[in-house]
């Protein structure tokens, strides 16, 4: 945003104000990190003596890349194209993410985030060796958000969020069942269009996410050899009329609730799937 002052200098106030608005949204995102990384190299509980060191590298690393910013852009100033500076900020900010990138790279986290734990219940339902803590945190996908990663969990949903409709739609016996069937359990899990809906029972312990997780991944790995009713639907035609509307919707509704017990049956399955795995 400051470069950019150069080439639009009637906003220059605007874009400076921006960019040292992005500049401390920036700051104010990364202490937080640096502060897990510091924690991370404090093999002894030294964390003062390393966020220290770390100041003191940064304060020389900033003094030095001040210094042959100044040289740079006054040997660029001659040639009086600011491509030129553009192009050799681009480089250096892509040099400076490859370098965060793989420092962060070598940390090896030793507690379960969702991406690492999803990495150690896949591997154990397909049963592949289980990866140690270096290789889970290789194989971590850093630039990818836990939505993207298999199996697609979301954690502390509602009954509505969950079922993807009113629990009042949903037929009593089958939610009954439903209930029923994680009566023991700490949370409550639906499995539809490849993705596992979990309500947390409230008091419930971390180990209960893990077991979610795990069941979810069995899910994944098995529903394709399912073959459950489909229950999305959409109209056709325009303009039908309200007898033909009124027939689709019925078998709709009913295609759904077929939905729902294949669901509730691939459900059961699971659960029987985890209770053999955690007595083993």
């Amino acid at each position: 945003m400051e470069i950019a002052t150069a080439i639009y200098p009637q906003q220059f106030l605007l874009l400076a104000s921006l960019g040292n608005f992005f500049k401390a949204v920036g700051k104010g995102m990364g202490r937080p990190v640096f502060r897990v990384i510091q924690t991370h190299f404090a093999s002894s509980g030294n964390v003062g003596a390393v966020a220290a060191k770390e100041e003191v590298w940064e304060v020389a690393a900033q003094l030095t890349g001040y210094a042959i910013s100044i040289m740079v852009l006054q040997a660029l100033q001659d040639t009086g194209s600011w491509q030129a500076v553009v192009g050799l900020w681009a480089l250096v900010q892509g040099t400076h993410v490859a370098c965060r990138y793989a420092a962060l790279r070598q940390l090896r986290f030793r507690y379960l985030n969702q991406k690492r734990a999803s990495i150690l219940v896949t591997a154990h339902v397909r049963g592949q060796p289980v990866p140690s803590v270096a290789e889970a945190n290789q194989q971590e996908p850093l630039l990818l958000p836990s939505a993207a990663t298999r199996p697609a969990v979301t954690f502390g949903c509602s009954l509505e969020q969950a079922w993807g409709t009113p629990p009042s739609e949903v037929q009593s016996g089958l939610l009954t069942a439903w209930l029923q069937t994680f009566k023991s359990e700490g949370y409550l899990l639906v499995w539809r269009q490849g993705h596992a809906y979990v309500v947390v029972k409230q008091d419930s312990q971390q180990e209960v996410l893990l077991q979610a997780l795990w069941q979810a991944a069995w899910l994944d790995a098995h529903a394709s050899n399912q073959h459950p009713h489909h229950h999305q639907y959409k109209h056709q035609q325009q303009g039908c009329s309200f007898a033909a509307t009124a027939d689709e919707g019925s078998r709709a509704s009913h295609a759904q609730q077929h939905g729902f017990v294949d669901m509730l049956e691939l459900l059961q399955s699971s659960m029987v799937a985890v209770d053999k795995s955690y007595e083993g």
